[in-house]
């Protein structure tokens, strides 16, 4: 059955080919280069109601931000490493550090957070305040350049009040009669003719609050830099990207950048009421990474060994990207040799109820442990491809062998093998087709493999372009977990700036085999 339905959506897939082949009114595509390498989207980039919107996670991914869904808000979550948690929130379109309110989206009811969360578009407006980023745009060809804000790493002061050289904020919160409290302080100063720059945030709930990060780094002539203190060491290479607290050097090295770090690395990271994320430095690190970017590609080596109370290993890999005019190619190798434990992540039941569906995630997980020692490699392949402005396709496959262990508990890299294509058509400006199919097989402990794909459409009708519409589908089916089969379909309409207003109408409904005939939610909302 899911063949069949794998063919069916490609043969539409090529139907629309033809269609946009012959199609007039195509926009050109935006290039987006964050800190100075091409990314590749999976999905093109969107006007909607004034504001460009495009894909998040690959963004994000490449300034080196996780990003998660946010159930309990219908949004998403967004951390650097160890550090301050920034959350989006679906129902408000605030986007929040902690308690603080950091920015409030114009158009947020625009975005649909779906999965695979690799294609929710996010619009341009709210990834300045959300990652902390510099955008410049090149309207004359079409290219987005985002780069991380010159200077502080910390939170953008929320209160308005500071002096050139020092900026804080700080706020409270109350969740389920627990208090948190959260400050950040930045400081910027000069010492014998280096700057340095200084952060620290502090979180904790009731009378237990107390120092959770922080860093100075010294900028030193011809590029250099010195960080001690808390700081996420970024290869290139994803698997070996990891929360350290001790101290890190980057210089020019040639055509490469290269930077060494040392200390102890974070082996979980559990949320905070009062903001960042609680890090629990259990494991001692030490690694190096290269890398040499420009507007052709990037390429990325790594090492890095740790030893922790659960496992342990060392390992290096290489990274590679090239970057074409239709094209872009990305590969990730990775070996060592590990010991201790394997995290295995499964899905156990879908979580949405009768009373409130819209708001329940997709699934709750269970975490199982199982041990391994050995070799292990890590593979990881994708490519997007554009035959024309109007189609992207992207192909990608992961593979991280039974042994394979990182130095934060993560269940991605460790002992699964996953494939996933997917394929956007865009053949005109009001209109959005997309869909993907993917597979995920566990290869340590008890196997399972889970199989699903999704499909959808957004875009507005001609000459009612402030009615936009938008259908999805997530299906997916999980040999290893008891609730089986899963199902999600989403639709909405949204009229836009009528008398200073808009309105949202959406139908949600949820299938599980426990749920056949599943569970629906309508919602009628004045913005």
């Amino acid at each position: 059955m899911l063949l069949f339905r794998t063919g069916m959506l490609f043969a539409v897939g090529a139907a629309i080919l033809t269609v946009v082949v012959l199609a007039s009114g195509q926009t050109a595509d935006w290039m987006v280069i964050v800190s100075g390498t091409p990314v590749a989207l999976p999905r093109p980039a969107e006007r909607i109601g004034g504001d460009l919107f495009l894909p998040l996670v690959p963004v994000a991914r490449a300034l080196g931000f996780s990003v998660e869904v946010a159930p309990d808000v219908n949004g998403l979550r967004v951390r650097r490493g160890a550090g301050a948690e920034a959350t989006y929130d679906g129902g408000t379109g605030e986007i929040r550090f902690g308690p603080i309110v950091a920015a409030q989206l114009r158009n947020f009811k625009q975005i649909t957070i779906t999965e695979p969360i690799e294609e929710v578009l996010f619009p341009l407006s709210g990834l300045i305040p959300l990652l902390a980023v510099d955008v410049r745009q090149d309207q004359d060809q079409n290219i987005l350049h985002i780069d991380p804000s010159g200077g502080s790493s910390t939170l953008p002061s929320a209160s308005g009040l500071g002096l050139s050289e020092f900026d804080y904020s700080a706020g409270m919160t109350t969740v389920a009669g627990n208090t948190g409290q959260y400050a950040t302080l930045h400081g910027d100063a000069l010492a014998g003719g280096v700057p340095l720059n200084t952060n620290i945030l502090l979180s904790g709930t009731g009378k237990s609050v107390g120092f959770r990060q922080g860093n100075m780094i010294a900028n030193l002539s011809r590029h250099r830099t010195v960080t001690m203190g808390d700081q996420t060491a970024i290869s290139g290479i994803d698997s070996l990207l990891a929360s350290v607290r001790g101290i890190g050097y980057g210089a020019p090295l040639k055509a490469f950048e290269a930077n060494v770090y040392a200390g102890r690395a974070a082996g979980q990271i559990r949320a905070s009421l009062g903001g960042p994320g609680v890090a629990q430095y259990d494991s001692t690190i030490l690694g190096a990474g290269l890398r040499k970017r420009d507007v052709k590609g990037e390429l990325s080596f790594g090492a890095t060994s740790f030893a922790g109370p659960e496992r342990k290993g060392t390992a290096a890999g290489a990274g590679f990207v090239k970057t074409v005019a239709r094209n872009q190619f990305r590969l990730q190798a990775v070996a060592g040799t590990f010991s201790g434990f394997s995290l295995r992540t499964i899905l156990v039941k879908p979580l949405a109820s009768e009373a409130a569906p819209d708001l329940a995630p997709l699934a709750v997980e269970s975490a199982s442990k199982t041990p391994v020692q050995g070799m292990a490699t890590g593979l990881s392949f994708s490519d997007t491809f554009s035959p024309i402005k109007a189609i992207s396709i992207t192909a990608q496959i992961d593979r991280y062998g039974k042994n394979f262990l990182t130095a934060r508990e993560e269940s991605q890299f460790n002992a699964q093998s996953a494939k996933r294509l997917s394929m956007t058509v865009q053949p005109f400006s009001n209109l959005s087709l997309f869909g993907s199919v993917n597979r995920r097989e566990y290869l340590a402990g008890n196997p399972a493999v889970a199989r699903g794909f999704n499909y959808g459409a957004s875009g507005a009708l001609p000459g009612l372009r402030k009615l936009r519409l938008s259908y999805f589908t997530s299906v997916l089916d999980d040999a290893g977990t008891p609730a089986g089969r899963f199902q999600l379909s989403q639709y909405s309409a949204t009229l836009l700036n009528v008398r200073n207003s808009s309105r949202l109408l959406r139908i949600r409904q949820l299938d599980s085999a426990k749920h056949p005939r599943g569970t629906s939610t309508l919602r009628w909302t004045k913005i």
